[in-house]
This record gives C-alpha cells, sequence and structure tokens, in this order.
C-alpha cells in the first residue's frame, strides 16, 4: 500500500505542475507574453541555437548519458521554425509544401536539437520546416518500450476533448526516408478526419504519424500523457519523463537509485530489452483510426 500512496502522490504533484505550466501557457495566448518572458524565451532560444550547433558539428552528446535520457522529449522553441543545416530559426514566412510529407511530431521530433542528431551528418539534405499548432482529440502519452538512449519514448493517443501541442515536420522525400530509418518501433500511418489547426491559420484534415508498434504504457490500468508536452482538458495523469523513469524503476528495480537504473538500460543491450519487453506486458492498443503505410 505505502508504494501505491507514493506513486499516486506523485502522480498527483505531476499533474499540478502540468496544470500550471498549461495554464501559464494558455495567458499567454490570451494577454501576451511579458518582458521577462520574452527575454527568458529569447534566452532558451539562444540556448537551444548552441545545443543544436554542437550536434551539427558533432559535439553532442552534450549531456552525460543519463542526463541525455532524463531530457526527453528535449527542448522545443514555443513557435514554428525552419531546421536548416544543424541550424534553425523561426519560421517567418511561408513555404512551398507541394513536394513535401506532413508529418506530426509526437515527441523528440519537435526539438530541433533531435533533428541536428538525426540529420546533422547530412548538411545536403535540405530545410525542414517545422509548423507549430493544435491537435484535437489527441494527446501525447509514454509508449511501451525503452529508447535505444534510455528513454520512455513518445506515441499518440485518442483522448476525446484534449487540444495538445504539436508540430508538423515538411519532410521531402530524401528527408522521410531518413526519418523512417531512426523509427524501427513505430509504424509509419496515415491520418484522417483531424481538427489540426497549425500557425498562420493553416488547417490540416489529414496528415501522417508514427505509431508505437508495442502500444501505449499502462500504468494503473491507463495511459500517462508527457507533461513536458503542453496540452490542455487532459484526460490522462501527465507525468515528466524523469517521473515516468520513476515509476518504471519502481515496477521492475524497486529501491534502486534512479541514475542507476537508468544507467543499466543504457548501458546493458540484454538488460535493455528486458525491460522493454517487461514495459510492453499489458500495454494499450492505440485506439484512433489510422492505415498503416509502413511497418518499420
Amino acid at each position: 500500500m505505502t508504494g501505491s500512496a507514493v506513486n499516486l502522490n506523485r502522480i498527483r504533484k505531476e499533474k499540478k505542475r502540468a496544470e500550471k505550466q498549461a495554464a501559464a501557457a494558455e495567458n499567454r495566448v490570451k494577454f501576451g507574453r511579458t518582458k521577462a518572458e520574452k527575454a527568458r524565451d529569447a534566452a532558451g532560444d539562444e540556448k537551444m541555437r548552441r545545443t543544436v550547433d554542437g550536434a551539427r558539428r558533432g559535439l553532442l552528446p552534450v549531456r552525460d548519458p543519463v542526463s541525455h535520457a532524463k531530457a526527453y522529449p528535449f527542448p522545443a522553441p514555443d513557435h514554428s521554425f525552419l531546421y536548416e543545416g544543424g541550424g534553425w530559426q523561426m519560421l517567418r514566412t511561408g513555404f512551398e509544401t507541394a513536394d513535401r510529407t506532413p508529418v506530426l511530431a509526437a515527441g523528440s521530433n519537435q526539438s530541433p536539437e533531435q533533428l541536428a542528431r538525426k540529420y546533422g551528418a547530412m548538411p545536403d539534405i535540405g530545410s525542414i520546416p517545422a509548423q507549430r499548432g493544435v491537435l484535437h482529440d489527441f494527446d501525447v502519452v509514454y509508449a511501451a518500450h525503452l529508447s535505444g538512449y534510455g528513454s520512455v519514448p513518445a506515441t499518440f493517443q485518442h483522448s476525446p476533448g484534449t487540444v495538445v501541442t504539436i508540430f508538423v515536420l515538411w519532410l521531402t522525400e530524401p528527408q522521410l526516408d531518413r526519418m523512417h530509418e531512426t523509427e524501427g518501433n513505430y509504424s509509419y500511418d496515415h491520418l484522417e478526419s483531424l481538427r489540426l489547426e497549425l500557425d498562420g491559420d493553416v488547417a490540416l484534415p489529414a496528415a501522417y504519424a508514427y505509431t508505437s508498434k508495442i502500444g501505449c504504457l499502462s500504468y494503473d490500468g491507463g495511459c500517462v500523457s508527457l507533461a513536458e508536452i503542453a496540452a490542455q482538458n487532459r484526460q490522462f495523469p501527465a507525468l515528466t519523463q524523469v517521473g515516468m523513469q520513476a515509476v518504471i524503476r519502481d515496477r521492475l528495480a524497486p529501491g534502486m537509485a534512479l541514475d542507476s537504473f537508468i544507467e543499466q538500460h543504457i548501458s546493458d543491450p540484454v538488460l535493455h530489452r528486458e525491460r522493454s519487453t517487461r514495459l510492453a506486458d499489458g500495454a494499450l492498443s492505440v485506439a484512433y483510426r489510422r492505415r498503416i503505410i509502413a511497418d518499420l
């Protein structure tokens, strides 16, 4: 009973923190940002630019492996952006979409830092417009497996009434091929009848997405949202990456120091597979309509 109470208290605390962050984000939309907030966001953008530049020049990881795993889904701007040549800038003008595919970004693909890891060694891959927006009746939740670098990654899930912040990556065919190479635990799907509203008053009725082949991680019989991804009217409890790692630590190795637990499944491939297999037990199926294009 004690362990259950501790976990429930963690859920409540993380939920309150996520609700506070969501309320602050909503107020910024309604009333605009203060001078202090603008200065803070500018500093954050500059920090992300330095990190992305490090990725481009092969200097990553900029964190130790455990800190890197805990940093998922990695920083993302609060505006649309253009990734190009290892760097990024605010997306200020229109762009051509005729030869590009709109792909929803659920977790780390929203981050310029992660795009730099995936495309940094491909300087001729071209620019990637990343358009920020909101997706209705969906949420971003934890998937029931571990990533290769030790994080608990994300997937989409149907969530009636929820409005979640997302990015749409507009990818050329070579960019899409490279993205497929990095999404080995996912299927590539086509989603229709969406209520998807993007910056610039753009509405998309359909888009593509990566869906966890294993499903959503189950905690107390339900999904868990990513607290780092802003959303309104959430139906699921929300946890940060650190909070989610603590939950699975309590399930798989109770009593172990959290950093030691994470370091184990980063450094030991056999243990990594074993823990991912155990997380898959009782995984929840995604509950949205989709047409599977490719099983990656």
